[in-house]
């Protein structure tokens, strides 16, 4: 069986021993996990710069131009990374609803 993802395809073995772990979902959200905790690092960074850039007069354009920037990319890793762990979550009901039925196809087939 083939399956194709945008251009993206893999070959899937049709076996009964079939296991569920083509897609791990702990190494997925522990991968997840990592890339949050890079970005409090970059975001504690951020306001250290923050106290070093500003001056009695504010902090330049350019760094507030570059800073929003920041911002922007660290709300769009939040947002996708939330976006992904709630896919996550559905994955790993699908993979246990799959397991499920199909142990229940082998007890029936016995």
């Amino acid at each position: 069986m083939y399956l194709v993802l945008g251009t993206t395809s893999a070959q899937f073995s049709q076996t009964e021993d079939v296991t569920l772990s083509d897609f791990d979902v702990k190494t997925a959200t522990q991968n997840m996990q990592d890339l949050q905790s890079s970005v409090d690092d970059i975001t504690q960074e951020l306001y250290n710069m923050d106290a070093k850039e500003k001056t009695d007069a504010g902090i330049s354009d350019k760094y507030r131009e570059t800073r929003n920037e920041v911002v922007n990319v660290i709300n769009n890793i939040n947002k996708t990374t939330e976006n992904v762990g709630s896919m996550l979550k559905k994955i790993a009901i699908y993979k246990i609803q799959i397991a499920s039925a199909g142990e229940e196809l082998k007890a029936a087939r016995e």
